[in-house]
């Protein structure tokens, strides 16, 4: 089994332990993906990441933006951000037939990342915060 599977498992399990006591977790399948890319290096990267995403499992819970920052000096910068945090930061390859290898990886570092904070939230309970306030 590989690592994020794991740790969606283990998300499910506590869950169900965290709020055996109280209400259910609302699953609400509200997450979005939002496209922010001005390139067609970014587009191409953008309907890379997307396709990779949405064969995640629970990946509708999350909401992501993915934001492309052009500059000529520095390359086509892409940002991939959850609840105003970044997970992920690249600039795209030059030859735009590596730009799959470079959205295989930060598809899987994001699911990743998001799958952690979203155990860290059901873990840590501070009534004094909000929900993203960590």
């Amino acid at each position: 089994m590989s690592r994020t599977t794991t740790i969606v498992i283990s998300w499910l399990a506590l869950a169900r332990c965290v709020y055996a006591a109280g209400p259910a977790p609302e699953l609400h399948g509200n997450g979005m993906l939002t496209d922010q890319t001005v390139t067609p290096a970014g587009h191409d990267f953008y309907q890379q990441f997307s396709t990779l995403w949405y064969d995640k499992p629970l990946q509708d819970q999350f909401s992501i933006a993915v934001r492309e920052r052009p500059s000529a000096r520095e390359g086509n910068r892409i940002q991939i951000e959850y609840a105003n945090h970044l997970l992920f930061e690249a600039v795209l390859p030059s030859a735009r037939g590596n730009i799959a290898a470079t959205a295989a990886k930060a598809t899987d570092t994001v699911y990743e990342r998001v799958s952690a904070a979203a155990v860290e939230r059901l873990l840590f309970r501070e009534p004094d915060l909000a929900v993203d306030e960590f």
